[in-house]
Parts: structure tokens; sequence; C-alpha cells
């Protein structure tokens, strides 16, 4: 990877929370100019496109405060400090959903909004899935159902699914159902 001619110069935590933290950072640029950005840090997530053994997908239904509304969503959460990526695909999947999969592949990885965040998000594609007796419902209240992607694909364009990540991982499930 190229070095950036972009100097960090000055960086002022402002916040501190569990999830993310702000900070005000100063940059001088390559011919010497000064400028301040905000920064919010964030952990990786992960998100799965995951597919049972008929070829449904299997969305999430839960409560999002920013959104002030539930939204339709596929199974995605926080990586954990040290935890690979397909380790926490794995785990998510099982926590939010109480299925596993028996077969995992990684579809891309990208940034949400990188003018201002660091949060990267590695999206999977889980295919043959089991659900396991053992589960348990966590700390989050999660409804989930299944859909053809079809059906989850009329759910995009009638408005009903407007998850951004969610969204790309409808878009590439129809591309890699295609071949």
């Amino acid at each position: 990877m190229e070095e950036s001619p972009y100097l960090t110069v000055q960086s002022d935590l402002k916040f501190k929370g569990k999830i993310f933290q702000l900070k005000v950072e100063q940059v001088q640029g390559p011919g010497g100019e000064r400028f301040e950005r905000e920064v919010v840090e964030h952990s990786q997530a992960v998100a799965i496109v995951a597919l049972d053994t008929e070829g449904r997908l299997l969305l999430v239904k839960q409560y999002r405060h920013a959104a002030k509304k539930e939204l339709w969503e596929i199974p995605a959460g926080l990586m954990e400090e040290g935890e690979e990526p397909l380790e926490a695909a794995k785990r998510e999947l099982f926590e939010e959903t109480g299925f596993e999969a028996r077969k995992f592949d990684h579809l891309l990885s990208f940034y949400f909004t990188p003018g201002n965040s660091t949060e990267q998000l590695h999206l999977f594609l889980a295919d043959d899935l089991s659900q396991r007796t053992d589960f348990i419902d966590h700390d989050e209240i999660i409804d989930f159902s299944r859909f053809s992607p079809a059906e989850a694909a009329s759910m995009m364009e009638q408005g009903e699914i407007i998850d951004s990540k969610t969204i790309i991982g409808l878009l590439l499930l129809e591309r890699h159902l295609k071949g």
C-alpha cells in the first residue's frame, strides 16, 4: 500500500463511547496546507448474506434507534478485539439467528463513510444453513424471517429494505446467483 502524502500533525479526542470515539485532527497536505477533519474511530464489523438449503435469504428485523424504526437487515455485528472477520461472521450469524452455515465465502470489504469514519465492514455469503437447538436469544430483541431472493429484491425496490449493507448484500447476491 502506498504511503499517504497527508500527515496528521495533531489529534484531539473529543468523545469516547462504547462503540466509537470522535477525534478532531489537524492534517497537513502534500503542499504544506493544513486543514481540520473530524474522524469517528469505529470498530470493524461483519455482515452475512445467509441462504438456507432451499435458497431463501435470512433477514433479521430489529429496532434501530438512530433511524427511529425497525429495519429488515442481513445479520451483522461488530468484531471483537483480536477477532478475525470470518470468526466474527460465524459468531454473529449464530448469535442473531441460531443458525450455522457449512460454507462461508468472503464477498468484499468496504468502508461505510470513508469521509469521516474508520468503520470497515466485511461482507460474507453463508450457504447451507442449519439451525442449532441450543440457541438462546442474547441481549438483543431480534425477529427473523426467510425470503426468496426475488421477495427481498422487491422489498428493496418498495423501500422496505433501506439498510445500506443489506442493499449491497442483496445486489451482490443477485450477481452471485446469475453466475
